[in-house]
């Protein structure tokens, strides 16, 4: 996929293992159409030469397109214009904000900051009194100024793998909850496998109907990307943040520390994991 990007711009930053910001600056002459219709092409590509879907947002900066990649998936299409910025943010809560954590979304909230147009409408000088260097530069963004740049330089690792699922109507159930999330381990363990990752720590969280999240983080003992390995973890860590009294609206996990195939074979045994990972891809 990577590769397919950089065969329409020479920008292109792998985000993780299977996102990426592309730098289409001055190419509409070259292609002959708009933005918009470059990624059009790009999306096109991808599906003819290697058969998935992706979404894809387009906008001024790079936050403004994670906020438009959102916007219409699965395999959506995107573009925030720069004259018409209020109108796609006034609805985007600040904990969706690529970027803010819980905690700032919180701490942002007691501000009286709680859309992606509260904040880009706040003061400069106010906000520098509370916040650090990178989340003014998340304001920067968010009101159309690019400041952070797209970075050609390849990735040789990743941080984190993560899958989500959300329910158009929310649910307490606690089979169909489980479910999900182990459905969600399992893409996440696909996708380490397939690039040669194991992860040392395993993030489960539950999003409510009213956006409020629970989540907890769990070491593993042993570096692992296979579902049968993880699943007691899962368990644990889901019985931790469930609440019958409570409706959900997303599932999700995320693999995190990730390692190397040599380096969680020094910690499991490799005739072990050999047969572990055969029985895991049946």
């Amino acid at each position: 996929m990577f590769e397919i990007l950089r065969s329409f711009s020479p920008v292109v930053e792998e985000y993780s293992i299977d996102e990426a910001f592309v730098d289409l600056t001055g190419l509409r002459r070259i292609y002959n159409t708009s933005y918009l219709g470059i990624a059009r092409l790009i999306q096109d590509e991808i599906e003819r030469k290697i058969g998935i879907s992706v979404s894809i947002g387009v906008a001024p900066t790079k936050v403004l397109a994670k906020i438009a990649s959102k916007m219409n998936k699965p395999h959506g299409l995107f573009a925030i214009k720069a004259n018409q910025i209020q109108n796609y943010i006034k609805d985007i809560k600040v904990e969706d904000i690529w970027g803010i954590g819980k905690n700032t979304a919180a701490f942002l909230n007691k501000l009286g900051i709680y859309t992606a147009l509260d904040f880009a409408r706040a003061k400069e000088e106010y906000l520098k009194r509370f916040l650090s260097k990178p989340y003014i530069e998340i304001y920067h963004e968010l009101k159309g100024e690019s400041v952070l740049k797209v970075d050609p330089n390849k990735k040789s690792t990743y941080k984190s793998i993560s899958k989500a699922k959300s329910f158009h109507k929310p649910t307490n159930s606690k089979q169909i909850l489980f479910a999900e999330l182990t459905k969600n381990l399992e893409n996440a363990c696909m996708k380490a496998r397939m690039y040669k990752l194991a992860a040392r720590k395993l993030v489960v969280f539950l999003k409510t109907s009213d956006f409020q999240t629970s989540s907890v983080k769990l070491k593993l003992q042993n570096y692992t990307n296979t579902l049968m390995l993880l699943m007691d973890a899962l368990k644990k860590a889901f019985e931790m943040i469930y609440d019958e009294n409570l409706e959900y609206r997303q599932t999700g996990v995320v693999l995190t520390e990730l390692g190397t195939k040599s380096q969680y074979r020094l910690f499991e045994g490799r005739a072990k994991i050999e047969k572990i990972i055969h029985l895991s891809s049946i």
